[in-house]
């Protein structure tokens, strides 16, 4: 999910700055010990979308984003559908979670093989999350997300959200394993909340980290795409007219162990670059060959085999 440049939303006294600044000014804000500053319009709620959280001399704040990805295609046969089936249940379950004195929030950690399709179901069950006016926060640095999130917390009680790890086996080399354990079930938990991590590499995980439920409930290995997912991309991309049914299954046939990111090139190097069909595939069945094949079947960490291959 890679980010186009964005606009971040300032805290309140970087906003106040600005309203004076341009002297768009029209209510005070309270800063306490009989202290006023004159600032700028405020809302109640962030809109929905997706953030990052980030601070400066000021403090912490949240900067929306705006994400530049392709049309969101939901392929079946995945294991991104069972995901994304299981986030949409649990924001369904908050009263019995409630009932139980459990604490309201989810863990799930997607691991396989790179362009395998995690990435794609972040991006789904985020969309899906933010239009129905819920938050997506993109965590790169698990301190801050704990400030972050708590400050939202006290401001918006009930917003649902989901926070993102992505390449957790790279957060967990750049920050200590005590933060990232504190975000997911320290004191400083928050609730309405599922952390959703992404690895290509399960096996560079501390067992402490991934076999904890609580931690992550749920590790689920997110694998290449099935051949009637791959004739489901394949058809949403080019028409019948533009590749005949008979074409259709010679392409199926193929990819097979093609990522979608794999597949995605063969379009567009046939379609819209006119590059020759049998070249391109030999050039991508090489990529394909080259894939890192590190990944393992989960057993050496004591991962759940539980796959949607």
């Amino acid at each position: 999910m890679s980010e186009a440049p964005s606009r971040p939303l300032p805290g309140a006294e970087v906003a106040a700055a600005s309203a004076t600044r341009s002297g768009d000014t029209c209510q005070w804000s309270v800063m306490g010990d009989d202290r006023f500053r004159p600032t700028s319009r405020t809302r109640a709620n962030l809109p929905p979308g997706l953030y990052r959280i980030d601070e400066d001399q000021h403090g912490v704040f949240f900067a929306l984003t705006h994400p530049a990805v392709d049309s969101l295609i939901r392929l079946p046969d995945s294991a991104s559908d069972k995901v994304i089936a299981g986030i949409k249940a649990f924001w369904e379950a908050k009263a019995r979670f409630q009932k139980r004195g459990h604490v309201y929030k989810r863990g799930v950690l997607l691991w396989g093989p790179p362009g395998g399709g995690k990435t794609a179901t972040v991006n789904q069950m985020s969309v899906d999350l933010i239009e129905s006016g819920g938050m997506v926060v993109w965590i790169q640095a698990p301190a801050l997300a704990i400030s972050g999130l708590a400050a939202l917390r006290r401001i918006e009680p009930d917003r649902p959200i989901i926070g993102i790890l992505e390449d957790l086996d790279e957060l967990a080399s750049r920050w200590s394993e005590h933060e990232i354990l504190s975000l997911l079930d320290g004191e400083n938990q928050v609730e309405n909340v599922v952390f959703v991590a992404t690895t290509n590499y399960p096996e560079r995980l501390d067992g402490r980290m991934i076999n904890r439920p609580s931690r992550f409930d749920e590790v689920i290995k997110i694998g290449m795409p099935s051949a009637n997912a791959r004739a489901v991309y394949i058809r949403s991309r080019l028409s019948e007219t533009e590749l005949p049914d008979g074409e259709l299954a010679r392409w199926v046939a193929a990819t097979k162990e093609f990522s979608i990111a794999h597949i995605k090139e063969l379009i567009v190097a046939v379609y819209c670059l006119d590059r020759g069909f049998d070249e391109t595939l030999k050039r991508l069945q090489v990529m394909a060959l080259r894939r890192p094949t590190s990944v393992n079947d989960g057993r050496e960490i004591g991962m759940t085999a539980r796959t949607g291959d």
